[in-house]
């Protein structure tokens, strides 16, 4: 086979005796000792069924295995995640296992979480009732009766009741005399999002989707549930799964089923919706960063948005194996890479073909992100164990596509934009417009101005006579905050001062109060203020009462309108006061006037 090399990469390990046999998703890095030092974990997959030895759970400095312990059985997948918001973040490794995720912190046991059971048949529970107190002789009736429901629908007790000899039932049956009938699912992918921000090592929730077609997300900062949902409202078996986005803010969830249905979930939806109905199961899939789904189906590649809408296809010449994205932010390009059944790595950019290389056996596992210092890294692992990592050169440029004879089908021609239809008035606004175009820019001109000098005349009307809560000397920035407490007739009026300079001190100010005394009473009307240091607010009080009549009953001439306070701020040799500020003083309760 004719080597074909790219020089965009470069060849930092071919390691030909490592005998490693994984899937893409159970392949991944983390910084396990904080130090941004990215080591591989990964999940071995045995490919011969029985295997002698168990699965094994593998960390990788370059091609050395750092850490090797065993799996109490085959993974489905591996991801890394981090709980915690404060230095130093420690990341967890979750490892999914039949109906269990296996949590490993520095690489030791730290938690184990089950999924819950599933319900129970009502059939399968009246039978092993009767199977407990029964004679040995009516155990074949009842079993027959257990032979008739769905091996899928039972519990893990009557599965290997039912898988057992006649010899083996009697004991069998004896030493489950109080059965606990339990039905639990298997985790068949997993995936991550953020839970707040979208930054690297900040927090993530954990997805899980199991066979049942439940969607769990898990906070792992206390392994509890945060939202439960469904793949889609009809019966489907979940096989492929991506997702972007944070938990607080939006998340979009892809799940593909073994039936060929490409559903979405989206942030507090309780069943997914399908958008894509395919022939037959994906065998990769992907969300890329630009809300375009890529989906794998043998000998063809397919992009489609995030409505469901075929975007473009590719016809590979070969089956295609396995998938995964390539988002280089650096250059504004999220790529995916592809790998044929032929040993041939393809990169397509949309798409266009960007990149393609040669290895010497069929890849079955791909990775790309950070790994040991680099930052853009592919690691490979191929069908005999072998462990290929290659980077990505700082110098690469992916600005032009391949030059390929391969046939491309294009977005379908029978796709047509919606574009609605031109109304009468939009046509007679249209016509209006350019017979006047003149007259209408004109008005719009006159109109800005006269918006401009009602602007100028007011910002002078309040320099002129101080009518603000800010100081408009320079020399003495100040500010004034009125708050009014109270259900009436008497009030607590506080005055707020604050010096908003940064290092000028303002001294010689007073406060006077202004009211009419038909309507208010005050207890003081002017005080003498100490200076005002920049930063600390100074806050005087004032006690308000309004002036009740013998009948209990507010003055006649007071109204809403002139239910007011002037405060005025002075200082000392200066003609006109810093700030003449206006309080709206609320109306009293009626109640309360009748309890003077």
């Amino acid at each position: 086979m004719e080597e074909k090399k790219s020089t965009h990469w470069l060849d930092a390990l071919s390691d030909g005796s490592a005998g490693l046999t994984t899937i893409s998703s159970c392949m991944s890095v983390c910084d396990l000792q904080c130090n941004n030092y990215y080591k591989l974990v990964t999940a071995e997959i045995p490919l011969k069924i029985p295997e002698k030895r168990p699965p094994r759970l593998r960390v990788y400095k370059g091609n050395q295995v750092i850490n090797d312990q065993a799996l109490p059985g085959i993974a489905s997948s591996v991801q890394s995640l981090y709980i915690d918001e404060n230095e130093p973040k420690m990341p967890i490794i979750a490892v999914s296992v039949g109906p269990s995720i296996f949590f490993y912190r520095n690489m030791k046991a730290y938690f184990k979480y089950t999924i819950p059971s599933l319900m129970i048949e009502p059939l399968e529970q009246e039978i092993w009732r009767k199977l407990v107190v029964e004679r040995q002789v009516n155990y074949e009736k009842l079993i027959n009766d257990l032979k008739t429901m769905n091996f899928s629908q039972m519990s893990s007790l009557s599965q290997k009741l039912i898988s057992l000899s006649e010899s083996e039932r009697e004991e069998f049956i004896r030493e489950n005399s109080e059965p606990k009938l339990t039905r639990l699912s298997t985790i068949v992918c997993m995936t991550t999002i953020y839970k707040n921000i979208e930054e690297e090592k900040e927090p993530n929730c954990l997805i899980i989707v199991t066979e049942a077609s439940d969607i769990f997300i898990m906070d792992i900062q206390n392994f509890g549930i945060l939202h439960t949902a469904r793949v889609c409202s009809f019966k489907a078996t979940p096989d492929l799964i991506s997702a972007s986005g944070s938990y607080q803010n939006d998340y979009k969830i892809i799940i593909s089923t073994r039936e060929g249905s490409i559903c979405i979930l989206r942030k507090n939806w309780l069943e997914g919706r399908e958008i894509v109905k395919l022939e037959r199961a994906a065998t990769s899939m992907s969300l890329l960063q630009i809300d375009q789904t890529i989906v794998v189906l043998s000998k063809s590649l397919m992009c489609y948005s995030k409505k469901g809408k075929m975007l473009w296809s590719l016809n590979m010449n070969d089956t295609v194996m396995c998938m995964c994205p390539v988002p280089l932010p650096h250059l504004g390009v999220s790529m995916i890479c592809v790998a044929l059944k032929n040993g041939l790595v393809q990169l397509y950019s949309q798409k266009n073909l960007i990149d393609q290389f040669q290895v010497g056996d069929t890849v079955l596992a791909m990775y790309f992100g950070k790994l040991g210092l680099e930052e853009q890294v592919l690691v490979l692992v191929t069908i005999n164990g072998n462990l290929l990592i290659k980077i990505l050169k700082r110098t690469a440029d992916f600005s032009n596509p391949m030059v390929t004879d391969k046939k491309v089908e294009d977005e379908p021609s029978d796709m047509k934009i919606a574009i609605p239809k031109k109304s009468k008035i939009f046509v007679e606004q249209t016509v209006r417009e350019k017979e006047n175009a003149i007259a209408i820019h004109n008005i719009f001109q006159s109109e800005l101005w006269r918006m401009r000098l009602e602007a100028a005349k007011v910002t002078v009307d309040i320099l002129r006579t101080g009518d603000s809560t800010f100081s408009g000397d320079l020399q003495t920035p100040i500010k004034l905050l009125a708050q009014c407490d109270g259900l009436g007739p008497d009030f607590l009026l506080t005055l707020t001062l604050e010096n908003i300079s940064a290092t000028k001190i303002v001294t010689n100010l007073s406060i006077i109060i202004h009211a009419n005394p038909n309507h208010y009473k005050v207890d003081k009307q002017s005080v003498d203020l100490t200076p005002l240091v920049p930063g600390i607010p100074l806050i005087t009080d004032f006690n308000v009462s309004i002036q009740i009549t013998s009948e209990n009953l507010l003055p006649p001439d007071m109204t809403l309108e002139n239910s007011i306070i002037r405060v005025l701020i002075v200082k000392e040799k200066f003609a006109k006061p810093l700030i003449a500020s206006t309080v709206v003083m609320p109306q009293p309760e009626l109640q309360m006037l009748g309890t003077i």
